[in-house]
């Protein structure tokens, strides 16, 4: 779904961009094509909305500053019909945007905004295999080549349609956002590696130069993320978590979750254990009633770290109901495995 909707996001910049060269005319053409791609985006994730609101609104701006005001609300009009015809074509969309624990019916999270801008930023910055610290410096940079070519360069409007809608969508992201997963911001980084590409070679004016660098920059980040980041099983840091498993293969294993169906890529943890239980964490009172505890002296917890509730709420809790009264903290990550497991014994 998220790849889709990177694909989709990657066309409507294309379409507009069309648009836009084409100064502000819509064709017949053009007209199916940006209705076309803004159902489909629509349809296919819910984030979509925001990246579309905010670079419709940047066009928008561009055209009446080009004095291009009787072709405002032709384009206006584009959207108008995709929004009728999308939500026609599914209803529970509204639902969805506005009321689900996904859009704005989500209730408080159990991070904070400040908490939720570093994670996602290091998200991004981890998906190009940057450090959290050197992501920051290298923003900074390309942030203030940005502001130095935007009042030099010729492309300003094009800089303006690639950085703004992306600002604001990643604010949006991070307000609206029920969990601190890539995925959510994924489909900002073609535009963000578009936008750099662009910038770079605005500031190098030896074209076939420029290409030659730019493909070795590629490269190497390519040939550097690779070697940073090796495949570890189902996803990084997994493998640690099987080691666990085997070396307490003779406990019973308790799981923490949310989110029902996402259990599957667990799978190989549960066969190493002696038994295995998934639940919730607004169930966990229901542990007073297993009496496979009594007979126990230690089994093993697992809580994701991506639920509402802090690992260290649940273990309290957890130890609450199951009368246990002591702990040792295994292992914990926040890379793509997201789980803290703890030892708990008498």
């Amino acid at each position: 779904m998220y790849m889709m909707l990177t694909f989709f996001a990657i066309w409507f910049l294309y379409t507009n961009l069309k648009i836009y060269n084409n100064h502000f005319e819509l064709t017949k053409s053009l007209k199916k094509e940006l209705i076309l791609v803004t159902i489909l985006g629509f349809l296919t994730q819910y984030n979509f909305c925001f990246y579309a609101l905010f670079l419709a609104t940047v066009m928008i701006c561009l055209a009446l500053y080009r004095s291009q005001k009787d072709k405002v609300g032709t384009y206006i009009l584009q959207y108008v019909k995709a929004a009728v015809i999308g939500v026609l074509v599914f209803l529970p969309s509204i639902y969805h945007i506005f009321f689900s624990y996904r859009g704005g019916g989500r209730g408080e999270r159990a991070f904070t905004m400040l908490e939720s801008f570093k994670a996602f930023g290091e998200n991004i910055f981890d998906a190009y295999s940057l450090s959290l610290e050197f992501g920051i410096v290298l923003a900074i940079i390309v942030l203030i080549m940005f502001i130095w070519k935007f009042f030099k360069s010729k492309w300003k409007d094009i800089y303006l349609l690639l950085v703004i809608p992306v600002i604001f969508t990643f604010v949006m992201i991070v307000i609206m956002s029920p969990y601190k997963s890539l995925r959510y911001v994924m489909y900002l980084l073609p535009m963000i590696a578009i936008g750099v590409v662009i910038l770079l070679d605005d500031f190098i004016t030896n074209k076939k130069f420029s290409s030659i660098i730019l493909t070795m920059f590629a490269i190497g980040l390519s040939v550097y993320g690779i070697a940073k980041n090796p495949i570890n099983y189902l996803y990084i840091g997994y493998q640690k978590y099987l080691d666990i498993a085997a070396e307490y293969q003779d406990d019973r294993y308790v799981m923490v979750s949310s989110t029902i169906f996402s259990q599957i890529q667990d799978v190989p943890e549960f066969k190493l254990y002696k038994e295995s239980l998934i639940i919730a964490p607004e169930n966990l009172e229901d542990l007073r009633d297993f009496d496979e505890f009594e007979n126990e002296n230690e089994f093993i917890l697992g809580v994701k770290n991506w639920i509402s509730t802090p690992a260290e709420e649940v273990l309290e809790e957890v130890m609450e109901y199951t009368g246990f009264e002591h702990y040792e903290l295994l292992h914990t990550s926040t890379k793509s495995a997201r789980l803290t497991v703890y030892r708990i014994y008498r």
